[in-house]
């Protein structure tokens, strides 16, 4: 299966064949890039040109199941640039490429532009309608000209698509799955090389990043016969592949071994291995023969060396064919590094100037290609006129084993005639200023020409001296006529004894607590002391709780690190034989994550092997596939897992399995069908192929969050190794609820949990629910329990229970009375009497001339506004409004579901300023469904939360305030220049508060008895 496309067997037999065992000697294939080179900044050209491609932005990689280490852009700024360039008078561009993002959008896929702009070129390009486009444009059409055609098949599915575009002398064809799926007429032929990128349009600025990923790019000089099109389909699966280290990659460990992906067919491997390509690659006895296994230990490797190496796959009985792989290379670490110039304090006995400081001599200024040194005074450092003891000197970050000491003496133009440069010098030493060693064997600085092509720089070994500072007392300069001194460069390199380069690097956030921890070695190690504390002076003080080991790794579970926490940890590099027998390491940090993922259900998709009913397994089950050898007949509940997008009667058909609308958090939930009609219970299950351990890091609560729907019966549970847990939340209420677990009360073993089971029991039970969020906490659950409000901060409380008149009196005693406009009438209401709002002209108007005091000024404060509304899902009205009576600025507005086909949805619509607006953010519940709904609004200077029926919305609402006064209060409508916006329907029990209300109080205003779980 190639994607979605069976290539017909006889093509398989005769094409590829052909294909893959003539495809890197085919001369016109002038660039070949798997991309599936696994780490990186550049991508292997395989083919005889060796154009290696430049990744940009931080594009991943990903293992694929049909295609292997594939890359995969991020839409926002990630390409791949190949600078070629190309002659091609025609072409063939092949690849695989599979788009990952929202469909709407226009990504180029592949792109060619001339070297000089964008006068010519080619794009393959992903449309917003999911249709491919071909363009090839050539001079003298210029920008704008040339020959586009679109296909009319659809791409943006997330399914895998080969794509080749071959241009003769006057036709483009662009085949999708070795199938033509679009031609035109073109007899125009670039003038001059193009330039390659893949991702994005390229040329002088990018833009139309594509998402997704891509595999296989190929760049043939001539145009590919149809039949040839299916041999750029396949990848030559008889060789080995996927090198470690990496194809030409650089600074690896002496004692790294060998590793490699075996050739599809491979019984046995023939290693090569040597300091030769040439060598190598014509080499026929092997370094290693017959191996059984994927890797070679070549041993300890000399540093700063380039070798090269090749696999060659044998192939089992009858024939034991023999696959002669590609010839792959890598250089060794060095054996000492530079140590950053901007590191390194310079300090000297004087300056000649402010220009000619003693940091010139670390800057890197003056220095050019080949170490050559410019001849401006600027570029370096000088003494005073008179220095009658002078000096400069070197400090370093901390004690750093030192190996060559690099020196460009003073380079001026007068250097030859004037010679300040630095001649007789006795170099000191010292780890801590104040003891100091003569460096022996230096007593003289070589003198520069004053030419701009002085690259003799003087290399001095400290032969590894540990040392923290480093000074050169100048006894005599070359010229021997003035008491001034200079040089122009020195650098400095080391020998990195230190461990370094961690992984995960330094600063790293959410570590599981039972990770393991590595780094670099340092390169005399013989143990590694670990020193792990959350108190970052400990470690670096070293007095904090250590552990020594032989390994470059340290398991951190065996530490007890809890959840939630910032660690600090050190590695000192211990050798008792060395004279710097222990050399302490950088202080890094790691953070655990506040809560461990059991399942987010984030990862889950419409395609097979992601679709969640195989993983979580329901009633219906599912079908054999590419992934899954047998049919799953279900588990004979009543449970469904996911929407139906299947059935053309279903409102989710050909849509996303996953719900993406109702999210507690990330994108997507899960849906959970239930029907219990034909049994007691309906179940879903999930088998925890690799056990975890649910006691690290202090776990002591397991959490999920939970959505019904008006209308569920039954009662869910769950199940951990099959012990059963209930209490959970009432699933007839269509808003999130957290179910918190206390794991100290739930029997069976939880350092190896293997199995998790949802299920929901009741006979004739049925409805649907969503999961979201099943998180581990390392603290216990909390109780929010209904309480009445207090009195403080109440600016007002409408109760309507006046049953008359036009007035609406306010209880709080702040006399924030209301006027009755229009026919608004009295009825009974959810709590005594209500107000009925006609939708035309019917509003209460609250202080007109200031409005209430809760969002006045921009000013810094919290407020809160709740009531009992009943309304008919209505698109665009108004419960309760805050504005100005003589303008439409600003604006704070609670009411209904904005546009289109009405819904029973909350919406609020901030204008805090003109011209700046919070448009219309929907709840999650539908409280406008002709019922009565309790609604609250909370918002603390911005930060807003709507709470529904006294339970947590969904919604996001947060919104950044404005500087305008607000002047008007009213409920029902908006009352401005001219009133608008009338709400039809009844409110009751309107109440205002200066503060925010706390979870509790709003439940009791709801009217809740029973206390819910506090959501982590």
């Amino acid at each position: 299966m190639l994607g979605n496309k069976v290539i017909p067997m006889v093509c398989l037999v005769v094409c590829l064949g052909l294909a893959q065992f003539s495809m890197a000697a085919d001369p016109s294939l002038i660039g070949w890039w798997v991309l599936d080179d696994g780490t990186g900044d550049l991508v292997e050209d395989r083919s005889d040109s060796g154009i290696a491609g430049t990744l940009f932005g931080a594009p991943a990689w990903e293992t694929d199941a049909e295609h292997g280490t594939v890359l995969v852009l991020d839409g926002t700024d990630d390409y791949v640039e190949i600078l070629g360039p190309y002659e091609l008078e025609t072409y063939t561009l092949s690849l695989w490429f599979r788009f990952d993002g929202t469909p709407g959008g226009t990504g180029d896929v592949v792109s060619l532009y001339a070297v000089s702009g964008h006068k010519h070129g080619v794009l393959l390009e992903l449309r917003s309608d999911g249709t491919m486009r071909y363009l090839h444009r050539a001079e003298p059409m210029g920008t704008g000209g040339g020959t586009t055609e679109y296909t009319a098949g659809t791409y943006d599915n997330g399914n895998w698509y080969h794509m080749a575009a071959v241009k003769t002398a006057d036709t483009m064809t662009l085949y999708i799955n070795g199938e033509v799926a679009l031609t035109g007429s073109n007899s125009t032929t670039f003038e001059e090389p193009a330039l390659v990128v893949l991702g994005t349009l390229g040329g002088t600025s990018n833009a139309r990043y594509f998402t997704g990923a891509i595999s296989d790019f190929r760049i043939y000089n001539r145009a590919l016969a149809e039949n040839e099109i299916p041999g750029t389909m396949v990848i030559d699966t008889t060789l080995a592949d996927s090198p470690l280290p990496a194809d030409a990659g650089d600074d690896v460990l002496r004692d790294a071994a060998l590793t490699w992906s075996p050739g599809e067919f491979a019984v046995k491997h023939d290693v090569y291995f040597g300091e030769s390509f040439d060598d190598v690659n014509a080499a026929t006895v092997p370094t290693g023969s017959g191996l059984d296994v994927t890797s070679f230990d070549p041993g300890r490797l000399d540093f700063g060396t380039t070798y090269f190496w090749r696999v060659d796959e044998v192939n089992g009985a009858p024939d034991n064919t023999v696959f002669k792989g590609n010839v792959w290379s890598f250089e060794v670490e060095p054996y000492s590094i530079p140590i950053p110039g901007d590191t390194v304090a310079v300090t000297a006995s004087s300056s000649s100037n402010e220009f000619s400081t003693p940091d010139k001599t670390t800057d890197g200024s003056g220095l050019g290609d080949n170490d050559v040194h410019a001849i401006a005074s600027e570029t370096m450092w000088f003494s005073a006129a008179v220095d009658l003891d002078p000096w400069i000197q070197y400090e370093f970050d901390g004690v750093k084993k030192l190996d060559i000491m690099k020196v460009w003496n003073s380079n001026g133009a007068a250097e030859s005639a004037i010679g300040w440069g630095v001649k007789d010098v006795q170099i000191e030493y010292s780890v801590d200023g104040e003891n100091w060693d003569v460096l022996e064997g230096v007593t003289q600085i070589s003198r520069a020409p004053g030419s701009p092509t002085y690259n003799q720089y003087d290399e001095i070994n400290f032969q590894g001296a540990a040392a923290q500072y480093v000074r050169l007392n100048i006894q005599s300069n070359w010229g021997g006529i003035l008491m001034s001194y200079g040089l122009s460069e020195v650098q400095f390199s080391r020998i990195p004894v230190e461990a370094r380069t961690p992984v995960p690097a330094s600063g790293s956030v959410d570590v599981a607590p039972d990770s393991t921890v590595t780094w670099r070695s340092g390169l005399e190690a013989a143990e590694h002391t670990i020193y792990v504390s959350t108190d970052q002076n400990a470690v670096a003080d070293g007095v904090a709780s250590s552990v020594t080991t032989n390994t470059n790794s340290l398991d951190l579970g065996s530490l007890d690190l809890q959840l939630g926490q910032t660690y600090y940890w050190r590695v000192d590099e211990v050798n008792e034989a060395e004279a710097m027998s222990v050399s302490a390491g950088s202080v890094w940090s790691l953070s655990t994550p506040a809560a461990l993922i059991v399942d987010d259900f984030e990862g889950y998709s419409n395609k097979s092997p992601n679709r969640p009913f195989q993983t979580w397994l329901d009633g219906f089950g599912y079908s054999a596939d590419e992934f899954f050898s047998a049919d799953y007949p279900g588990n004979g509940t009543g449970s469904g897992i996911g929407h139906d997008i299947w059935s053309l009667s279903s409102p989710h058909y050909d849509g996303s399995i996953m719900e993406t609308t109702i999210v507690y958090g990330g994108s997507q939930s899960l849906p959970l069908y239930y029907d219990n009609t034909g049994g007691a219970a309906s179940e879903t299950q999930r088998t925890i192929d690799i056990p975890q351990d649910w006691t690290v890091g202090g776990i002591q609560s397991l959490s999920l969050m939970i959505y019904g729907s008006a209308g569920n019966t039954g009662q869910l549970y769950l199940k951990i190794n099959n012990t059963r847990i209930n209490g959970a939340p009432d699933i007839s209420q269509a808003v999130w609820q957290a179910w918190i677990i206390d794991l100290s009360a739930v029997g069976g073993n939880l350092q190896n949990v293997t199995s998790l089971t949802i299920g929901v029991e009741g006979a004739g039970a049925e409805g649907m629910l969503y999961i979201d969020e099943m998180r581990l906490y390392p603290m216990p659950g909390e109780l929010v329990v209904p309480t009445e409000p207090s009195p403080d901060g109440l600016v007002a409380y409408l109760s309507f229970d006046e049953n008359s008149g036009t007035t609406a009196a306010d209880g709080s005693g702040n006399n924030n009375h209301g006027d009755v406009m229009g026919d608004a009438q009295w009825v009974a209401g959810k709590v005594g009497g209500a107000l009925a709002f006609d939708g035309v002209d019917d509003m209460v108007v609250v202080n007109q001339n200031s409005g209430l005091p809760i969002y006045n000024n921009g000013a810094d404060n919290a407020f809160s506004v709740a009531m009992w509304v009943k309304g008919v899902p209505q698109n665009d009205l108004r419960v309760f409004s805050e504005g100005s009576a003589t303008s439409n600025n600003p604006l704070f507005n609670m009411g209904t579901h904005n546009s289109g086909s009405p819904t029973g949805q909350f919406a609020s619509y901030i204008r805090p300023d003109a011209g700046t607006v919070s448009n219309h953010p929907l709840s999650q519940a539908e409280p406008f469904d002709d019922t009565w709904h309790h609604i609250a609004w909370v918002d603390d200077n911005g930060t807003a939360t709507l709470y529904v029926d006294g339970y947590l919305d969904g919604g996001d609402f947060n919104y950044t305030r404005g500087t305008m006064a607000l002047d008007t209060t009213s409920i029902g409508g908006i009352l401005r220049a001219a009133p608008s916006h009338f709400f039809t329907g009844q409110i009751d029990e309107v109440r205002v508060y200066s503060r925010a209300l706390l979870a509790g109080e709003i439940m009791g205003l709801a009217g809740k008895t029973e206390p819910i779980h506090k959501p982590f």
